[in-house]
Order: structure tokens, then C-alpha cells, then sequence
């Protein structure tokens, strides 16, 4: 209620949901971007004989790939249009707060965070689907340094139900206020915010 009536947020740190307490929705991995590229795949044959160097071997086959990230990442999780209301309100419950434009939320964000001027701040606002495809085949063209955001946008496809949408809040190394903290209290300044309503929940609920 505090984030429509009053416009204050309060995001958790990307590790905390890697031991969030309701078992169905937590996800160990969370934080670590696993997938596959096709590519060479350097082997080796060793032999018990030392007398017998090693043989090495360059061969087409599939690449296991794992990024994190070291900045400080504050998450707040929102699911897209396309996502079922009624598989939302069984899974987290019945309120449901429908934000008419993402957009204007994320630059209120940029701007409680990183003030008016309009220059880069110690915070980078960003808004990413999420990508169901842990430990998956990327076959999409894209490359190592095209996939570090993986690290904060993806999960296992048994989450894919949800079809999660994240407003990811990356702070600067040199940004004291995301250091060492679990959560991140935004006042956007704002009072009641024009873009988001919260729906009236069903009388089965």
C-alpha cells in the first residue's frame, strides 16, 4: 500500500532470494548466469606412462558458461502483461498492484536515486524481462559479453510461469549505500503515484 499511496520502495539485494523462506519460490542459483555456447572444446588424453606426453585435442562441441556480478544489484520483481493475475494472487497473494507505465517508474527511480541533473549517477535503473533459460543452449547469436546480465536475469524454467519482469537497481562500486546491505529504501518524493492502482481483490480471496 505504501508504494502506491505513498510511493516509498523498499527492494531487496539479488542474494537475499537465494534463501527467501518459501521453498516454491526460492532459487539457489539466483545471482549466476549458467548457460551453453556452441564453440571448440580443448581436451586432453593423458596416459600413466611419464614417458608419454599428454595429447591435446581442438574439437567443435558445447561450452559450459557461468558470470556473476561483484556490484551490489537491488531488485524489484513485477511480472508482464502477459503473466496470469489469478496464478499471481495464488502465488503471492491476493493484492496486485497494476503499474500502468514502467517507464515512468523507472526514471522516478533514477531520479530519487541519482537526483534531476540528468547526468549518470552512482545508479543504474534498468528494466529487463526475465530469461527462463538456466544452464540452457543460447543459440540467439549473442556472446559471452552480451550474456553478463544473465548473473541477474535469469532463473530456471520452472519459474517461467511467472513471467517476471525486473526493475534491476545497479549500484556503483564506489556507491557506499548499496555496500553490505540486504535492502534499499527509495522515497521517490512523489505522494500518491498517477501510473499505478491497486486492483480490488476477487471475493474468492
Amino acid at each position: 500500500m505504501q508504494f502506491v499511496e505513498q510511493g516509498t520502495i523498499r527492494v531487496g539485494v539479488l542474494q537475499t532470494y537465494k534463501s527467501i523462506e518459501c521453498a516454491a519460490r526460492r532459487d539457489a542459483t539466483e545471482g549466476e548466469g549458467l548457460y551453453k555456447l556452441k564453440g571448440p572444446v580443448v581436451s586432453g588424453r593423458f596416459s600413466t606412462n611419464p614417458k608419454i606426453p599428454a595429447k591435446w585435442f581442438l574439437e567443435d562441441g558445447v561450452q559450459q558458461h557461468h558470470t556473476e556480478t561483484t556490484n551490489s544489484i537491488f531488485l524489484l520483481c513485477c511480472a508482464n502483461i502477459l503473466a496470469d493475475i489469478n496464478l499471481l494472487k495464488r502465488r503471492f497473494g491476493k493484492y496486485v498492484v497494476k503499474i500502468v507505465s514502467p517507464v515512468a517508474l523507472a526514471i522516478e527511480i533514477d531520479h530519487a536515486l541519482n537526483g534531476y541533473d540528468g547526468r549518470s549517477g552512482l545508479f543504474l535503473v534498468e528494466g529487463k524481462d526475465v530469461e527462463y533459460n538456466k544452464d540452457g543452449l543460447i543459440v540467439d547469436g549473442r556472446t559471452p559479453d552480451l550474456l553478463t546480465d544473465l548473473s541477474y536475469v535469469q532463473k530456471p524454467e520452472e519459474f517461467s510461469e511467472e513471467k517476471e519482469f525486473r526493475f534491476c537497481i545497479i549500484a556503483s562500486p564506489s556507491e557506499s549505500r548499496g555496500v553490505g546491505q540486504t535492502h534499499l529504501e527509495i522515497d521517490l518524493g512523489s505522494g500518491r503515484m498517477s501510473y499505478a492502482e491497486m486492483l480490488k481483490p476477487t471475493r474468492s480471496w
